[in-house]
């Protein structure tokens, strides 16, 4: 296999030369190595260089021509190339390592996360035990505090027998004040009183006739009045 130039090896490893120039460049700024000679202005790759390149970039070989009759890709010819194969291995092995770790640390952190909960939950489950049994205290001492403060029998007797006499006290004294205070029975009006203008029947009933021209009720008001008037006179013999 004879050197190429970097946009022949582009083509035959099928990526973009833009592509690879990009990867080599970042190559030659993160790790300082640097690929292929400029001649007249083009890039040309050597054999050791274009496998090192495809070892690094992780691109399969399949074309014989990088390799033996069975298309085996040969081990690095140069010390150059074991260096750069050793120093992507540690990297790769550090970043696993940041991983196992980072993986360890979750972890933990899980654990610890998992414990937090399960002690908060007991103390949780012990705080309801405890406001249980206070509130259970408080109703015992409300219930005594009850029975401390009810007055016994013999008081209530007491006190009922005491409002009944003064109940009735007051009640008789309410009937005196009445029965004193009661005003006497009036005498009842007489007729002359009541009806000074009568001057029997014939006269009440044609003075009421002309004044309301209705001789029917005049007649009617009339004889009222004169049977009121000896009934009056009858009581008084």
């Amino acid at each position: 296999m004879s050197s190429k130039t970097l946009k022949e090896f582009a083509q035959e490893i099928k990526l973009d030369k833009k592509k690879l120039e990009d990867k080599l460049r970042y190559q030659k700024k993160v790790y300082g190595r640097e690929f292929g000679t400029i001649s007249a202005g083009i890039k040309y790759l050597s054999e050791e260089e274009q496998i090192a390149i495809c070892q690094l970039l992780n691109i399969p070989i399949i074309n014989k021509s990088f390799g033996d009759e069975f298309g085996t890709i040969p081990p690095p010819k140069s010390e150059e190339n074991i260096a750069i194969l050793q120093e992507r291995n540690q990297e790769l092995k550090n970043q696993l390592s940041d991983i196992k770790s980072d993986k360890i640390y979750l972890q933990k952190q899980l654990s610890s996360e998992v414990t937090a909960s399960s002690e908060l939950r007991i103390l949780l489950q012990q705080a309801l035990k405890q406001t249980e049994k206070l509130q259970s205290d408080l109703t015992e001492l409300r219930t005594e505090n009850s029975k401390l403060n009810a007055p016994k029998k013999t008081e209530i007797e007491a006190v009922n027998g005491y409002s009944v006499t003064t109940e009735k006290r007051n009640s008789d004294i309410a009937k005196e004040k009445n029965y004193n205070f009661v005003d006497p029975p009036k005498k009842p009006f007489s007729f002359d009183e009541l009806h000074p203008d009568f001057n029997g029947f014939l006269s009440e009933f044609l003075k009421y006739g002309q004044q309301t021209g209705n001789w029917k009720i005049s007649y009617r008001r009339a004889r009222r009045l004169a049977r009121a008037k000896r009934e009056e006179q009858k009581n008084n013999l």
